[in-house]
C-alpha cells in the first residue's frame, strides 16, 4: 500500500510543478514489478528515476492510476 501511495504522490507532485494545464496521465499496471513501473513512468513522462535495485521489493503492482492537473 506503502508503495501505491508513492507513486500517486510522485506523479502528483511532478505535475504539480508543471507549466502545462489541463494535463492527464493515465496508467495501468497488471502484475508490474516497482521498477517496470517505475521505468514506464520515465518512458512516458519527462521524469527520471535514480535507485539501486536493491532497494527495491518483489511486489507486484496491479491497478489503474489517473493523474489529472489543470
Amino acid at each position: 500500500m506503502k508503495k501505491y501511495i508513492l507513486i500517486v504522490l510522485l506523479i502528483k507532485f511532478s505535475f504539480g510543478f508543471s507549466q502545462e494545464k489541463d494535463s492527464q496521465l493515465s496508467l495501468t499496471f497488471v502484475d508490474s514489478n516497482l521498477k517496470e513501473v517505475l521505468i514506464n513512468i520515465e518512458d512516458i513522462t519527462e521524469y527520471q528515476f535514480y535507485f539501486i535495485e536493491d532497494w527495491l521489493t518483489s511486489d507486484l503492482i496491479s491497478g489503474n492510476y489517473t493523474i489529472l492537473n489543470g
